[in-house]
């Protein structure tokens, strides 16, 4: 019994691992990537929603700095978070009204404050969240945004 349960056992794992080989039959998204980079096609990261905002009916002299929280309510009562990545600053449209214009991520704060070793070959630096969308990323280095 053990070497029949071992025999089918090896048989499905096989199995499983033939059908990540092809594009046709894999299941895992980790395949399908690997699979694309071999054909040179880069596959994108996951990316927030995000929504075109008008606020209308302003002051001119008001605005919002950057990672400024707002928060919304779901058809369903859950509360989710938008942050603006840019500073927003009112302005006077053609008809006199302040508005102001600005794109709004649906996201959560994560701030990584990570040492980098210095290796002039190879400058790079591990993000431990692979849910993170690199659309919003920024680096600061010593106070300086690159």
């Amino acid at each position: 019994d053990v070497l029949a349960y071992n025999t089918h056992y090896h048989m499905l794992f096989q199995n499983i691992l033939v059908n990540e080989m092809f594009v046709d039959s894999a299941q895992k998204l980790e395949s399908l990537v690997s699979h694309a980079k071999l054909h040179g096609y880069t596959v994108q990261n996951r990316t927030a929603a995000s929504a075109t905002l008008t606020l209308s009916s302003i002051p001119t002299d008001s605005g919002a700095v950057a990672y400024s929280r707002m928060t919304a309510k779901k058809t369903d009562n859950t509360i989710v978070n938008f942050y603006n990545i840019n500073d927003i600053i009112a302005t006077t449209n053609s008809q006199g009204v302040g508005e102001a214009t600005f794109i709004a991520y649906e996201a959560q704060r994560a701030v990584i404050d990570q040492k980098l070793d210095i290796n002039i070959e190879k400058q790079s630096s591990f993000i431990p969240d692979s849910n993170m969308d690199i659309r919003t990323l920024r680096v600061f280095v010593d106070g300086v945004e690159y």
